[in-house]
């Protein structure tokens, strides 16, 4: 009898009881057979029954009469197995996982600490090395890209070091030039593969970075058939990533190191001041130009508060910039006052502020100051040299000008008087003395005169003997020929100058301000007009000016100031008038004939203006100006139009330039300096101006000979001079004047 104990009522358990207990004539005899049999019957599912089994005696003689056997499914179980070692396996997966993690956080965590305290060629000692420790690589190499090569840096396990590898090629090559990573499992089957390393297998080649600039590469190679894997190439490129930021900021702080010492070179031999101050003005810092500047010890100052150096005249300024700089961090400014140095004098400063609180590495106001004391000194000198006459000593016309100008604008309805003034006898104590005299007599007359003003009036020296008194403060007329008398009285001793007693008197004319008279060039013009007055009436009187009476003076008082601003103005134009040979036609040269382009009276001819410049003198400078625009001219026509090379210039000289002994020199110079032929110049002179002081004009002649220009007579004829002086001036041609050529086809005894 088989009793079968079973879990499960599995198929194959099924088929085995049937087996037992449908079986006929089933025996068991002995042990061997049935252990076959129950093989057998085991082999029908070995991994789903696990059978026990026990004999069972219940005959008296001892034979085995049954069996009895416990069967179970072990599928579940097989199942449990096979989860629990793959979860065995997961875990030895896991753990590896984490001891990588942990030598790569290691690793990470080696290198941020070389990024804070390393400079770059041990960090890249630092950064190889502890690859090649941490994850036992045996081939790690670090490159930097200089020019077109990549330059070893450190490299471990490479028997034969390659120091250099062109940019352009190799897997390196790659890299530098793409900018991307690349993990290459079979480097043998890769073109760019340079098998500088017999035996690799494969690589995982990174950029180094410097921004957005590729400048280097990390290199992990294997040998021996054991490959780098995904995992090695995640971690060289994080790893990429830190020495990237290592070498920006090694970059960064060689720069600002470089700047930082230029920045204390600067400061410690810059011949500026630099000055740090706090909020409330208390010196924080000072440059060690502070005491070659103002001889102070650095020590000496910081600490103190930096107004109590400041001028008190200069306190308010310097109180309302600090302010302004205090109150918007943006504004830069300048201003100039006046710094107490340790001696005790006051220096000028001009000083720049910046407002830096907010910068933690200032926190305070930039001061940077500079001693302009001496530019300050020289500009003073400067400012008096162009204002002031440089014999006298008293303000001149440009100085009177401006004072003038400002008494108007304030005065209100009160009258202003201007005093025009000269000395009769002037010329002929420079004649007879000699201009040292002269100069004397100015400086002591200059000196008596000045003795007479009262505050708020300016006496002036225009040039030569003429003086110009401004009286600001004043009630009627009265006042005026009060101050006229003074001045007049001031000079009525006679001077003492070296051993001579020279006696002079003075002429005066007064001008006082009306509606009229409203402007500085009114009022100048208006006593320079009585003054003439005075003198045409004999010397030693006073004139006040009458606008009914000297309207036609003052006219030609104001033509004369317009001529004299018309050349600053360049309101004088040059046109040329052709000379034209007869015989073939053909024109041989030109003449320059000045005009004035006036502003309100249209284009002015020569003889509306030539004459009013003569007696002023004007002429000079207007005859220096037509030479040399005429010269510019024909040196522009020279390199414009053919042939125009041969033509000859002339240009009147008027008998005033023929004296002028700075004539000869201002001719040679132009020529010198325009390149311009002499032998093409003719100078035309008036027969009048050659008929006046003889020996001046034939000196003058003579030179202009000797440099080759060529000369001609003017108007030759309208003074009736004999044809005898035509022997003795060294002239080139003769220009008849108009009144013997006007009727030659009328007249026969013109034509003779």
């Amino acid at each position: 009898q088989l009793h079968i104990l079973c879990i499960n009522r599995a198929p194959e358990i099924l088929a085995l009881q049937r087996t037992f207990l449908e079986g006929e004539g089933f025996r068991v005899t002995t042990r061997a057979t049935l252990d076959k049999d129950l093989d057998a019957i085991v082999q029908l599912a070995p991994d789903a029954i696990i059978l026990d089994y026990m004999w069972r005696r219940d005959d008296p003689d001892g034979h085995i009469t049954g069996l009895v056997g416990i069967a179970r499914d072990v599928i579940d179980l097989g199942k449990a197995e096979n989860e629990l070692r793959a979860t065995e396996q997961r875990q030895r997966e896991l753990l590896a996982e984490a001891r990588r993690q942990a030598q790569e956080l290691a690793l990470f965590h080696e290198v941020r600490t070389a990024l804070v305290r390393m400079e770059l060629p041990d960090l890249f000692r630092t950064v190889v090395e502890a690859i090649a420790r941490t994850f036992g690589y045996k081939l790690v190499s670090l490159y930097m890209l200089e020019d077109d090569d990549l330059v070893l840096q450190h490299q471990v396990g490479h028997e034969h070091e390659v120091q250099h590898i062109p940019a352009t090629q190799g897997i390196s090559g790659r890299v530098i030039r793409t900018g991307k990573a690349v993990l290459i499992e079979e480097v043998q089957a890769d073109p760019d593969f340079l098998e500088a390393v017999p035996g690799s297998v494969s690589e995982v080649c990174v950029p180094l970075r410097d921004g957005d600039r590729v400048v280097g590469t990390l290199n992990v190679e294997s040998e021996e058939r054991v490959r780098v894997s995904e995992a090695d190439f995640r971690m060289m490129v994080a790893l990429s990533e830190h020495v990237s930021v290592a070498i920006g900021r090694a970059q960064l702080n060689t720069e600002v190191r470089r700047n930082e010492a230029r920045f204390r070179a600067l400061v410690r031999n810059a011949s500026d001041v630099i000055t740090i101050l706090d909020v409330d003005g208390t010196i924080c810092y000072e440059s060690p130009a502070i005491e070659r500047v103002f001889g102070y010890q650095e020590a000496e100052l910081v600490g103190r508060k930096a107004f109590d150096l400041v001028h008190p005249d200069d306190l308010p300024l310097v109180n309302a910039a600090f302010a302004a700089t205090l109150e918007n961090p943006a504004l830069v400014s300048t201003i100039e006052f006046r710094f107490c140095h340790k001696d005790g004098s006051w220096r000028w400063l001009e000083a720049t502020g910046t407002n830096l609180l907010a910068d933690p590495a200032v926190g305070g106001l930039v001061i940077n100051s500079r001693d302009i004391t001496e530019s300050k000194e020289y500009a003073t000198q400067l400012w008096h040299q162009a204002h002031h006459d440089p014999l006298t000593g008293l303000p001149n016309r440009a100085l009177f000008l401006q004072q003038l100008e400002q008494v108007l604008a304030r005065r209100g309805s009160d009258p202003v008087a201007v005093l025009s003034l000269d000395l009769d006898e002037f010329k002929t104590v420079n004649d007879s003395l000699g201009h040292e005299y002269g100069d004397r007599l100015l400086v002591a007359a200059a000196e008596r005169l000045a003795s007479c003003i009262r505050a708020g009036d300016m006496l002036a020296r225009f040039g030569g003997d003429e003086f110009t008194l401004l009286q600001a403060r004043m009630t009627d007329a009265r006042e005026a020929t009060k101050m006229g008398e003074c001045l007049r009285q001031a000079l009525a001793a006679p001077f003492k100058l070296n051993g001579y007693q020279v006696s002079v008197s003075c002429s005066l004319g007064i001008a006082l301000s009306s509606p009229e008279l409203a402007t500085p060039a009114d009022l100048l013009r208006a006593a320079d007009v009585a003054l003439y007055q005075s003198k045409a009436i004999g010397k030693g009187n006073v004139a006040f000016f009458d606008a009914a009476r000297d309207a036609s003076a003052l006219e030609r008082l104001r033509r004369e100031t317009e001529l004299r601003q018309a050349l600053e103005r360049d309101e004088l134009r040059l046109h040329y008038q052709p000379e034209i040979d007869l015989v073939t036609g053909c024109i041989v040269g030109v003449e320059a004939l000045v005009r004035w382009q006036h502003p309100s009276d249209g284009l002015l001819p020569s003889d509306a203006f030539i004459p009013l410049a003569e007696e002023t003198e004007l002429i000079v400078p207007i005859g220096e100006w037509v030479l040399a625009e005429a010269w510019r001219q024909l040196m522009a026509w020279d390199a414009q139009i053919p042939n125009a090379n041969t033509l000859a210039l002339s240009v009147n000289v008027s008998p005033l330039q023929i004296r002028d002994p700075d004539l000869v020199a201002q001719v040679s110079r132009i020529l010198r300096e325009t390149g311009f032929p002499p032998q093409r110049l003719v100078l035309e002179i008036t027969e009048r101006g050659l008929v006046e002081n003889t020996e001046a004009t034939d000196r003058a002649m003579e030179a202009l000979k000797a440099l080759g220009v060529d000369l001609a007579i003017d108007d030759f004829g309208a003074h009736q001079v004999g044809l005898a002086y035509l022997r003795w001036w060294p002239m080139d041609a003769i220009k008849l004047d108009q009144s013997l050529v006007a009727d030659l086809n009328h007249n026969q005894r013109s034509r003779a």
